[in-house]
């Protein structure tokens, strides 16, 4: 009877062991499938956390290559004039036209020039005028064309001279080119005008005229 009762002792010992493991297995397992359904499912994303301080400046860069030229842009307008600049200033005047030539000085009129400068200096002026001469023999004639300041003076020594001796024969159309020059000095800026002047000094004056002249002012400044 008493080994009877050990073996039932010892067969319910060996039952309980056994749910014992069986129940330490699942529970390994319960936990592993756990774990598993823990990782597998995440939660929502936390917010984004505040911006990190700035990193090191890096290392600069290659250059580039040059891009294309861009087209041309549009011509600008046209600036003001500036001043003359320090050369010369040239002026000039041309006429065709026939005027007398008296015995007193007489001006040719429309054969005046002007210039402006913009300085002091000095101003060149030349003459070329095609001149008559009404020469009769017997008659000596002397003709002088002069470039003045005033169209009523006729300044001796400075003009050109033409002379026809008394006993030429009579020749009523002798063309000379009278060719004076003067130099006049200015003191300041402005505007000048010179004027040719003639005269017959000798003989009748009859048939003396101008025929054309060109006048040519150039400006030196000091």
């Amino acid at each position: 009877m008493q080994r009877g009762g050990e073996g039932v002792s010892e067969g319910v010992q060996l039952r309980s062991d056994r749910a014992g493991r069986i129940l330490g297995t699942v529970a390994v397992v319960l936990a592993a499938l756990a774990l598993a359904l823990s990782v597998a499912t995440q939660g929502p994303a936390g917010p984004t956390g505040p911006t990190g301080p700035a990193g090191p400046k890096g290392a600069t860069g290659d250059n580039g290559t040059n891009g294309t030229n861009g087209p041309a842009g549009p011509t600008g307008l046209t600036g003001l004039q500036g001043p003359p600049g320090p050369g010369s200033l040239v002026s000039f005047k041309t006429l065709d036209m026939a005027a007398p030539i008296g015995t007193t000085c007489t001006n040719y009129p429309g054969a005046e020039i002007t210039i402006t400068v913009p300085s002091a200096g000095t101003i060149v002026v030349l003459a070329e005028a095609r001149t008559i001469i009404n020469h009769s023999i017997g008659n000596g004639d002397l003709l002088s064309v002069f470039i003045e300041s005033s169209a009523s003076d006729c300044t001796y020594p400075w003009g050109w001279a033409r002379s026809v001796p008394a006993n030429w024969p009579t020749d009523p159309v002798i063309e000379e080119t009278a060719t004076p020059l003067r130099v006049f000095n200015v003191s300041a800026a402005g505007s000048y005008t010179y004027y040719l002047n003639g005269q017959t000094v000798s003989g009748s004056g009859v048939g003396n005229r101008f025929l054309s002249a060109i006048s040519v002012a150039v400006f030196y400044p000091a």
